[in-house]
């Protein structure tokens, strides 16, 4: 299956550190270009990120967005100490036991107390492997949201092939009209000249003309790089490069044809057929 060189994909999670988010977007490009923007203390995974983006992909211009959302600024999490808050309770007690009049403490009182909520500082190693495994994610499902596009330009150029193929067959089977053609032509011109040349020579002159008109090498030859499309379409593998090359020599082919007919219904066909291949041409701009 071909994949498109258009795609998109965002991943997110939230975790103690805060809130994780990528975004990758895809685009056209002939080789790949890839541009990453992370938080400057993230630079060090920069390396690692185009590597990994290197291995899955091979064309496009691949945009990637890290976005982090700290929690309360840091990367330090609260911890309750119950212990604390129950020793804290204990002791107040005993002080309303000498003391009446004391005000009882609040649940803001306890909190505030030192050593009730502590902060522990986190590993930056487990924040950076936490964000490693979300891209990880994030290049899944952009190759899937590339591929799911290229299956569908898959099918858009297995109908345009169709429909070129038929076109094909259409001239064909008008070549020996053409040719019919082109010898009455040759008469009424030469009745028209009022020359007169023996059958003999006639023929041989004839034969000529249609030799220099013969388009049945490049009619093989079409059929040959239809077929080659048809295959590398067919097969698992980056496809890009190699369809637009034989679209190139498939568009000289017919470039070709339509240069030596002198046919009106013929040379109406090979337009039609140059059409398809443009609209080819376009979608295989897309794949990768």
């Amino acid at each position: 299956m071909i994949s498109s060189m258009t795609g998109f994909a965002r991943q997110a999670s939230t975790t103690n550190w805060g809130e994780i988010q990528w975004e990758a977007r895809s685009l056209n490009h002939r080789a790949l270009d890839i541009n990453i923007q992370l938080p400057e203390f993230c630079r060090p995974l920069e390396a690692a990120c185009r590597q990994r983006l290197a291995v899955q992909f091979n064309r496009g211009r691949i945009e990637v967005v890290l976005k982090f959302k700290s929690i309360r600024g840091s990367n330090a999490i609260q911890q309750f100490n119950q212990t604390s808050v129950e020793n804290l309770i204990a002791h107040s007690q005993k002080v309303m036991d000498l003391v009446p009049q004391s005000s009882p403490l609040t649940t803001c009182d306890i909190l505030k107390w030192p050593g009730v909520l502590t902060s522990t500082d986190l590993d930056d190693s487990e924040l950076n492997e936490e964000i490693l495994k979300l891209f990880e994610k994030l290049v899944e499902q952009l190759d899937l949201d590339r591929r799911r596009e290229g299956q569908a330009i898959q099918i858009l150029l297995s109908e345009k092939i169709k429909e070129f193929k038929e076109f094909k067959t259409s001239a064909i089977d008008l070549l020996p009209e053409a040719q019919e053609n082109l010898r009455n032509r040759i008469a009424n011109k030469l009745e028209e000249m009022k020359l007169e040349i023996d059958a003999e020579r006639f023929e041989q002159e004839v034969a000529l003309i249609l030799m220099k008109a013969d388009v049945c090498e490049e009619m093989e030859r079409i059929g040959l790089h239809i077929a080659e499309l048809e295959r590398v379409l067919s097969e698992d593998q980056e496809a890009g490069k190699r369809l637009g090359f034989v679209l190139q020599e498939l568009g000289r082919e017919v470039n070709t044809f339509s240069s030596k007919s002198a046919h009106y219904p013929l040379n109406s066909l090979m337009v039609d057929m140059k059409v398809v291949l443009e609209q080819i041409r376009e979608q295989v701009q897309n794949v990768a």
